[in-house]
């Protein structure tokens, strides 16, 4: 078409009125919340903590992950490692997959899918990349500095203290009563 016959083209589809009154602008979705998220105003109105919410709340946890993962590996290879891995980490931080299958299907050596994994698990937040809930806890044990033998016995016998059998639990780990009880607490402090 010659540029005179295009200038026609969407003439049809203009709201008679042009863009002035707020009805046309929602029809077309030109609100402000359509573009940033907010309730108005202008960007230089915008306060910080909006802006942070609104970012906040389009990132997920494979983003977060990825972002950290680009920061923490420089080597091409740990980063195709822990991308695999990343992949294979839900929705609830858990991680899924299998570092044996990793490690064959990218021909690696387990080791090395392993040291991956660890630096994945030193990612926020605390207790991501865990393969399960003793693994998710002890990972926020180490951080909060509460992770030791006895903690170490109670986590590989968390069906113990599902049933409330705290006797055999306090003989497992070599504590008395109180101290299991500080022990309970500090693991009910923790998130899942």
């Amino acid at each position: 078409l010659p540029i005179s016959q295009l200038e026609n083209v969407f003439q049809d589809d203009l709201p008679p009125s042009g863009l002035g009154s707020t009805e046309d602008s929602d029809q077309f979705g030109l609100y402000s919340t359509s573009w940033s998220g907010t309730s108005g105003g202008t960007f230089e109105e915008l306060d910080e903590s909006d802006i942070e919410a609104y970012v906040a709340a389009k990132a997920s946890l494979h983003d977060v992950l990825t972002e950290q993962l680009q920061v923490a590996v420089s080597d091409p290879v740990d980063r195709m490692i822990g991308t695999t891995m990343i992949d294979l980490i839900d929705e609830a931080g858990y991680f899924t997959g299998s570092p044996p299958e990793i490690a064959d299907r990218l021909g690696i050596s387990l080791e090395r899918v392993m040291t991956v994994l660890a630096i994945i698990q030193d990612f926020e937040p605390t207790g991501v990349g865990a393969r399960d809930l003793a693994e998710c806890l002890k990972l926020q044990l180490i951080e909060e500095n509460r992770f030791d033998p006895a903690m170490e016995k109670l986590l590989g016998n968390l069906e113990l203290m599902a049933r409330r059998d705290f006797g055999a639990l306090r003989r497992i780990c070599g504590v008395d009563e109180e101290d299991m009880a500080e022990m309970v607490a500090d693991i009910r402090k923790l998130e899942d």
